[in-house]
């Protein structure tokens, strides 16, 4: 995460990690923004965040948010992608777990 914004903080991102199999969630990260984030910032956040949690044993199976602009941006960044005219992609390779995809749940009905 950047040291010092470039602009005065408008936005809280908040990075939260729940159970699938059990009912529980914890927030691990938050970050003050400007009015804006790049998807590539976004996505490098996310990605550390993943590493993070599978250095303490924790496996993130499935990325969901809202599908703000930035975010969407970071879905692209990624490779994920659901256009009318071409093959959506909802999974790509996980970057932590070997013979794993990470998916978003966002493109999971589109499937």
């Amino acid at each position: 995460m950047p040291e010092k914004p470039d602009e005065p903080a408008h936005h809280a991102l908040v990075f939260m990690v729940g159970g699938l199999n059990a009912r529980w969630k914890q927030v691990v990260a938050y970050h003050f923004t400007g009015s804006h984030v790049e998807g590539c910032i976004l996505k490098d956040y996310v990605m550390e965040i993943v590493q993070l949690c599978a250095d303490i044993s924790l496996r993130i199976r499935v990325v969901t948010c809202d599908m703000g602009a930035s975010n969407r941006a970071m879905w692209r960044e990624l490779g994920f992608s659901s256009h009318r005219n071409s093959s959506t992609v909802c999974s790509v390779h996980h970057p932590c777990l070997e013979d794993k995809e990470l998916l978003s749940q966002q493109m999971l009905h589109t499937c």
